[in-house]
């Protein structure tokens, strides 16, 4: 079976983009990212899953916020916060929990920007990728929850939330063009089924 962080590293980054981040500092840390492929059932007052995940990072040792090219808007990372830049793509470079993956990803950084650094350095967890073209963050953190709008989801459920997404997503395309059909679904969209 499927760890869960490994299972993320592929849930959010496949058709995920970065939406948000918030510091509670030095008690937390949390990235919101949207076009995440684990399955909620439909919001009131909507008629597709919520595609919106968080990952809280609690006791957070290192956040940086990292540059991948030289002519970075400046403070690109306060104004992704206030909502004022439009949320960036993930890439495939996108690495949960140990801390060799991360390290390289930060290391390829031009440069970066330190958020906050605790007194004692490591940490258990390491979340480290890249955003669009130029966007990238790293964090060590003691432990990591998975958020939703309901409320934090165990991460012991990871394996059983992506399958039921890739469970819908068949399902969607399965009543495509028929009486049946379900309400458009732009995450599902995306995804287009290879063929038979």
């Amino acid at each position: 079976m499927r760890d869960a962080f490994e299972i993320l590293e592929d849930a959010i980054p496949d058709c995920g983009y970065w939406r948000w981040w918030a510091a509670n500092l030095p008690n937390s840390f949390q990235v919101e990212f949207g076009g995440v492929q684990l399955f909620q059932p439909p919001p009131k007052g909507s008629c597709t899953p919520s595609t919106i995940y968080a990952l809280r990072f609690l006791q957070p040792r290192r956040i940086e916020f990292l540059d991948f090219a030289a002519d970075v808007e400046k403070d690109w990372f306060s104004l992704l916060q206030a909502d004022k830049l439009k949320p960036p793509g993930l890439w495939d470079q996108f690495f949960l929990g140990e801390a060799t993956r991360g390290e390289q990803l930060r290391r390829q950084a031009v440069h970066t920007h330190l958020h906050f650094e605790a007194p004692h350095s490591g940490g258990g967890i390491f979340l480290a990728f890249r955003a669009g073209k130029s966007f990238g963050l790293f964090v060590a953190a003691e432990s990591v929850q998975l958020v939703s709008p309901t409320g934090e989801i165990p991460l012991s459920l990871v394996a059983r939330l992506y399958g039921e997404w890739w469970d819908y997503w068949r399902n969607y395309w399965k009543l495509k063009d028929t009486p049946e059909e379900m309400p458009r679904d732009d995450m599902c969209e995306i995804c287009i089924p290879a063929g038979d």
